[in-house]
Protein backbone atom coordinates (compact mmCIF):
# COMPACT_ATOMS: atom_id res chain seq x y z
CA UNK A 1 0.00 0.00 0.00
CA UNK A 2 1.00 3.52 -0.95
CA UNK A 3 1.17 6.27 1.11
CA UNK A 4 -0.24 8.24 -2.24
CA UNK A 5 -3.31 6.85 -1.48
CA UNK A 6 -4.10 8.79 2.09
CA UNK A 7 -2.94 12.13 -0.25
CA UNK A 8 -5.07 11.84 -3.16
CA UNK A 9 -7.35 14.14 -1.02
CA UNK A 10 -7.84 17.84 -2.08
CA UNK A 11 -5.92 19.92 -0.18
CA UNK A 12 -7.42 22.77 2.14
CA UNK A 13 -10.54 21.87 3.21
CA UNK A 14 -10.27 18.67 4.27
CA UNK A 15 -6.89 19.34 5.92
CA UNK A 16 -6.46 19.36 9.70
CA UNK A 17 -7.76 22.66 11.15
CA UNK A 18 -8.39 24.13 7.95
CA UNK A 19 -12.12 24.11 8.77
CA UNK A 20 -11.54 27.38 10.24
CA UNK A 21 -11.87 29.62 7.21
CA UNK A 22 -15.93 27.93 6.97
CA UNK A 23 -16.16 29.06 10.97
CA UNK A 24 -14.16 32.69 9.70
CA UNK A 25 -16.72 33.12 7.22
CA UNK A 26 -20.08 32.92 9.43
CA UNK A 27 -18.49 35.00 11.44
CA UNK A 28 -17.50 37.66 9.08
CA UNK A 29 -21.19 37.24 7.94
CA UNK A 30 -22.49 38.06 11.34
CA UNK A 31 -19.69 41.29 11.35
CA UNK A 32 -20.84 42.53 8.04
CA UNK A 33 -24.96 42.98 9.29
CA UNK A 34 -24.24 44.43 12.38
CA UNK A 35 -21.89 46.90 9.96
CA UNK A 36 -25.14 47.76 8.31
CA UNK A 37 -27.21 47.56 10.45
CA UNK A 38 -24.97 50.36 12.17
CA UNK A 39 -24.37 52.35 9.05
CA UNK A 40 -28.39 52.55 8.67
CA UNK A 41 -28.87 53.83 11.92
CA UNK A 42 -26.34 56.55 11.09
CA UNK A 43 -28.25 57.58 8.32
CA UNK A 44 -31.82 57.71 10.02
CA UNK A 45 -30.30 59.79 12.31
CA UNK A 46 -28.90 62.09 9.81
CA UNK A 47 -32.11 62.18 8.36
CA UNK A 48 -33.87 62.76 11.74
CA UNK A 49 -31.80 65.94 11.58
CA UNK A 50 -32.10 67.03 8.50
CA UNK A 51 -36.14 66.87 8.92
CA UNK A 52 -35.62 69.08 12.15
CA UNK A 53 -32.99 71.50 10.09
CA UNK A 54 -35.78 72.16 7.58
CA UNK A 55 -38.70 72.46 10.30
CA UNK A 56 -36.67 74.98 12.07
CA UNK A 57 -35.84 77.21 8.96
CA UNK A 58 -39.57 76.79 7.77
CA UNK A 59 -40.40 77.96 11.19
CA UNK A 60 -38.45 80.91 11.18
CA UNK A 61 -38.68 82.45 7.77
CA UNK A 62 -42.23 81.88 7.59
CA UNK A 63 -42.67 83.97 10.94
CA UNK A 64 -39.73 86.73 9.51
CA UNK A 65 -42.29 87.36 6.48
CA UNK A 66 -45.07 87.25 8.28
CA UNK A 67 -44.16 89.77 10.85
CA UNK A 68 -41.89 92.34 8.10
CA UNK A 69 -44.17 91.54 4.44
CA UNK A 70 -47.82 92.89 4.21
CA UNK A 71 -49.93 90.44 2.49
CA UNK A 72 -49.54 90.10 -0.96
CA UNK A 73 -48.76 87.83 -3.83
CA UNK A 74 -45.37 87.65 -3.18
CA UNK A 75 -45.65 86.84 0.80
CA UNK A 76 -47.57 84.01 -0.59
CA UNK A 77 -45.24 82.69 -3.49
CA UNK A 78 -42.81 83.01 -0.23
CA UNK A 79 -45.12 80.93 1.71
CA UNK A 80 -45.78 78.42 -1.11
CA UNK A 81 -41.38 78.14 -1.07
CA UNK A 82 -41.30 78.07 2.63
CA UNK A 83 -44.14 75.25 2.67
CA UNK A 84 -41.76 72.99 0.50
CA UNK A 85 -39.25 72.86 3.10
CA UNK A 86 -42.08 71.43 5.45
CA UNK A 87 -43.12 68.83 2.91
CA UNK A 88 -39.47 67.80 2.31
CA UNK A 89 -39.14 67.77 6.07
CA UNK A 90 -41.50 65.06 6.67
CA UNK A 91 -40.14 63.18 3.52
CA UNK A 92 -36.94 63.06 5.21
CA UNK A 93 -38.87 62.35 8.94
CA UNK A 94 -40.57 59.32 7.16
CA UNK A 95 -37.31 58.09 5.77
CA UNK A 96 -35.96 58.16 9.12
CA UNK A 97 -38.83 56.17 10.73
CA UNK A 98 -38.68 53.68 7.25
CA UNK A 99 -34.91 52.56 8.03
CA UNK A 100 -35.38 52.53 11.88
CA UNK A 101 -38.79 50.25 11.35
CA UNK A 102 -38.27 48.39 8.14
CA UNK A 103 -34.21 47.90 8.43
CA UNK A 104 -32.72 48.30 11.69
CA UNK A 105 -35.38 46.00 13.43
CA UNK A 106 -35.62 43.54 11.25
CA UNK A 107 -31.72 43.37 11.39
CA UNK A 108 -32.12 43.52 14.96
CA UNK A 109 -34.34 40.57 15.06
CA UNK A 110 -32.96 38.46 12.50
CA UNK A 111 -29.52 38.66 14.84
CA UNK A 112 -31.37 37.56 17.87
CA UNK A 113 -33.33 34.47 16.31
CA UNK A 114 -30.30 33.38 14.61
CA UNK A 115 -27.05 34.38 16.44
CA UNK A 116 -28.01 33.77 19.95
CA UNK A 117 -24.85 35.55 22.40
CA UNK A 118 -22.96 33.08 24.65
CA UNK A 119 -20.38 32.82 27.46
CA UNK A 120 -17.68 33.44 24.69
CA UNK A 121 -17.24 36.14 22.14
CA UNK A 122 -18.59 34.29 19.22
CA UNK A 123 -22.62 33.21 18.98
CA UNK A 124 -23.67 30.21 19.99
CA UNK A 125 -23.95 29.18 16.58
CA UNK A 126 -20.46 29.70 15.07
CA UNK A 127 -19.34 27.86 18.86
CA UNK A 128 -21.91 24.62 17.42
CA UNK A 129 -20.23 24.52 13.99
CA UNK A 130 -16.46 24.77 15.11
CA UNK A 131 -17.43 21.88 17.42
CA UNK A 132 -19.34 19.97 14.75
CA UNK A 133 -15.84 20.17 12.47
CA UNK A 134 -14.02 19.48 15.84
CA UNK A 135 -16.32 16.26 15.99
CA UNK A 136 -15.83 15.09 12.58
CA UNK A 137 -11.79 15.82 12.77
CA UNK A 138 -11.00 14.10 15.54
CA UNK A 139 -11.21 10.44 14.39
CA UNK A 140 -9.19 11.62 11.53
CA UNK A 141 -6.84 13.66 13.39
CA UNK A 142 -6.14 10.57 15.94
CA UNK A 143 -5.14 8.12 12.63
CA UNK A 144 -3.20 10.52 10.80
CA UNK A 145 -1.02 11.77 13.46
CA UNK A 146 -0.51 7.82 14.66
CA UNK A 147 0.22 7.41 10.21
CA UNK A 148 2.60 10.51 10.80
CA UNK A 149 4.89 8.99 13.73
CA UNK A 150 4.83 5.20 11.63
CA UNK A 151 5.67 7.19 8.50
CA UNK A 152 8.97 9.12 10.60
CA UNK A 153 9.85 5.39 12.25
CA UNK A 154 9.97 3.94 8.74
CA UNK A 155 12.10 7.15 7.13
CA UNK A 156 14.73 6.97 10.00
CA UNK A 157 14.78 3.02 10.11
CA UNK A 158 15.18 3.61 6.06
CA UNK A 159 18.60 5.92 6.57
CA UNK A 160 20.18 3.76 9.81
CA UNK A 161 20.10 0.85 6.84
CA UNK A 162 21.70 3.09 4.33
CA UNK A 163 24.01 4.34 6.62
CA UNK A 164 24.83 0.87 7.97
CA UNK A 165 25.27 -0.35 4.25
CA UNK A 166 27.85 2.01 3.94
CA UNK A 167 29.69 1.21 7.03
CA UNK A 168 29.72 -2.63 5.82
CA UNK A 169 30.63 -2.03 2.40
CA UNK A 170 33.64 -0.15 3.76
CA UNK A 171 35.16 -2.51 6.28
CA UNK A 172 34.75 -5.11 3.45
CA UNK A 173 37.58 -2.95 1.52
CA UNK A 174 39.37 -2.34 4.57
CA UNK A 175 41.70 -5.01 5.66
CA UNK A 176 43.07 -3.71 8.51
CA UNK A 177 39.33 -4.44 9.92
CA UNK A 178 38.95 -8.05 11.70
CA UNK A 179 36.41 -10.61 10.24
CA UNK A 180 34.76 -10.22 13.70
CA UNK A 181 34.42 -6.44 13.23
CA UNK A 182 33.01 -7.14 9.41
CA UNK A 183 30.70 -9.64 11.01
CA UNK A 184 29.28 -7.01 13.22
CA UNK A 185 28.85 -5.04 11.16
CA UNK A 186 26.90 -7.54 8.57
CA UNK A 187 24.67 -7.98 11.99
CA UNK A 188 23.91 -4.47 11.76
CA UNK A 189 22.72 -4.25 8.87
CA UNK A 190 20.79 -7.26 8.88
CA UNK A 191 18.72 -5.92 11.92
CA UNK A 192 18.50 -2.28 9.94
CA UNK A 193 17.23 -4.26 7.61
CA UNK A 194 14.47 -5.97 9.49
CA UNK A 195 13.23 -2.77 11.40
CA UNK A 196 13.08 -1.73 8.07
CA UNK A 197 10.68 -4.65 7.28
CA UNK A 198 9.11 -3.75 10.82
CA UNK A 199 8.26 -0.44 10.77
CA UNK A 200 7.14 -0.48 6.76
CA UNK A 201 4.74 -3.19 7.94
CA UNK A 202 3.54 -0.83 10.52
CA UNK A 203 2.95 1.76 8.30
CA UNK A 204 1.35 -0.04 6.32
CA UNK A 205 -1.20 -0.99 8.65
CA UNK A 206 -1.81 2.35 9.57
CA UNK A 207 -2.17 3.73 6.35
CA UNK A 208 -4.60 1.00 5.62
CA UNK A 209 -6.94 2.00 8.65
CA UNK A 210 -6.68 5.85 7.74
CA UNK A 211 -7.87 5.17 4.04
CA UNK A 212 -10.39 2.95 5.37
CA UNK A 213 -12.04 5.80 7.34
CA UNK A 214 -11.19 8.09 4.43
CA UNK A 215 -15.05 8.02 3.18
CA UNK A 216 -16.19 8.65 6.80
CA UNK A 217 -14.52 11.66 7.21
CA UNK A 218 -15.36 13.62 4.02
CA UNK A 219 -18.95 12.52 5.29
CA UNK A 220 -19.28 13.79 8.19
CA UNK A 221 -16.46 16.69 7.12
CA UNK A 222 -19.06 17.62 4.31
CA UNK A 223 -22.00 17.25 6.34
CA UNK A 224 -21.33 20.16 8.71
CA UNK A 225 -20.18 22.27 5.58
CA UNK A 226 -23.27 21.62 4.07
CA UNK A 227 -25.14 23.18 6.93
CA UNK A 228 -22.36 25.50 6.98
CA UNK A 229 -23.64 26.52 3.24
CA UNK A 230 -27.22 27.03 4.34
CA UNK A 231 -26.65 29.33 7.28
CA UNK A 232 -24.71 31.47 4.89
CA UNK A 233 -27.24 31.03 2.20
CA UNK A 234 -29.88 32.13 4.53
CA UNK A 235 -27.97 35.20 5.39
CA UNK A 236 -26.71 36.47 1.87
CA UNK A 237 -30.81 36.33 0.88
CA UNK A 238 -31.61 38.43 3.75
CA UNK A 239 -28.95 40.67 3.76
CA UNK A 240 -30.02 41.46 -0.14
CA UNK A 241 -33.31 41.78 0.62
CA UNK A 242 -32.24 44.45 3.46
CA UNK A 243 -29.69 46.16 0.72
CA UNK A 244 -32.77 46.43 -1.62
CA UNK A 245 -35.17 47.76 1.41
CA UNK A 246 -32.82 50.58 1.87
CA UNK A 247 -32.65 51.15 -1.88
CA UNK A 248 -36.39 51.57 -2.04
CA UNK A 249 -36.25 53.83 1.11
CA UNK A 250 -33.96 56.00 -0.53
CA UNK A 251 -35.63 55.92 -4.11
CA UNK A 252 -38.98 56.63 -2.89
CA UNK A 253 -37.14 59.73 -1.00
CA UNK A 254 -35.84 60.84 -4.37
CA UNK A 255 -38.74 60.15 -6.59
CA UNK A 256 -41.84 61.16 -4.50
CA UNK A 257 -44.63 62.28 -6.66
CA UNK A 258 -46.54 64.44 -3.99
CA UNK A 259 -43.19 66.53 -3.60
CA UNK A 260 -42.74 66.90 -7.71
CA UNK A 261 -46.62 67.70 -7.96
CA UNK A 262 -45.77 70.51 -5.12
CA UNK A 263 -42.80 72.02 -6.85
CA UNK A 264 -44.85 72.01 -10.26
CA UNK A 265 -47.94 74.11 -8.72
CA UNK A 266 -45.54 76.57 -7.03
CA UNK A 267 -43.75 77.14 -10.67
CA UNK A 268 -47.05 77.11 -11.83
CA UNK A 269 -48.23 80.13 -9.69
CA UNK A 270 -44.57 81.71 -9.84
CA UNK A 271 -45.19 82.69 -13.29
CA UNK A 272 -48.10 85.01 -12.97
CA UNK A 273 -46.50 86.74 -9.49
CA UNK A 274 -45.38 89.79 -11.32
CA UNK A 275 -48.30 90.60 -13.45
CA UNK A 276 -50.34 89.69 -10.19
CA UNK A 277 -48.66 91.72 -8.35
CA UNK A 278 -48.46 94.48 -10.41
CA UNK A 279 -52.25 94.99 -10.93
CA UNK A 280 -52.53 94.24 -7.05
CA UNK A 281 -51.12 97.11 -6.53
CA UNK A 282 -52.42 99.33 -8.86
CA UNK A 283 -55.65 98.32 -7.79
CA UNK A 284 -54.68 99.24 -4.01
CA UNK A 285 -53.05 102.43 -5.06
CA UNK A 286 -55.49 103.93 -7.57
CA UNK A 287 -58.78 102.94 -7.20
CA UNK A 288 -59.01 102.93 -3.48
CA UNK A 289 -58.29 106.01 -0.70
CA UNK A 290 -59.73 110.22 -0.76
CA UNK A 291 -57.39 112.61 -2.76
CA UNK A 292 -57.54 116.40 -2.77
CA UNK A 293 -58.01 117.94 -6.17
CA UNK A 294 -57.27 121.59 -6.77
CA UNK A 295 -60.97 123.73 -7.19
CA UNK A 296 -62.45 127.12 -6.11
CA UNK A 297 -63.73 126.93 -2.76
CA UNK A 298 -65.82 129.82 -1.64
CA UNK A 299 -65.10 131.50 1.81
CA UNK A 300 -67.35 131.07 4.50
CA UNK A 301 -68.11 133.19 7.85
CA UNK A 302 -65.70 130.60 9.33
CA UNK A 303 -62.58 131.14 6.78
Amino acid sequence: MSSTDVCDLPKGFWEIGNYRHNVRRIKDGVDQLDDFAKMCRERADIEGKYAKMLQAFSQKWRNHFEQTMPPSSTRTSLMEVIGESDSLANLHAMARDRLNDEIVKTLSLFRKENHHPSAFRAPKEIREVEDAFEKAQRQWRKLYERTEVAKKAYYTACRSERSAAVLLANAQQDTSISLDGTQKMRDRCEKAHEEVLRTKQNYEKFLGEINTYKSPYMENMSFVFAKCQQMELKRLKFFVEMITGTEHVLVDLINNNNLWNRCADVLAKFRGVPSRNARDFCEKVLSKGCFWWSGLDEASDQS
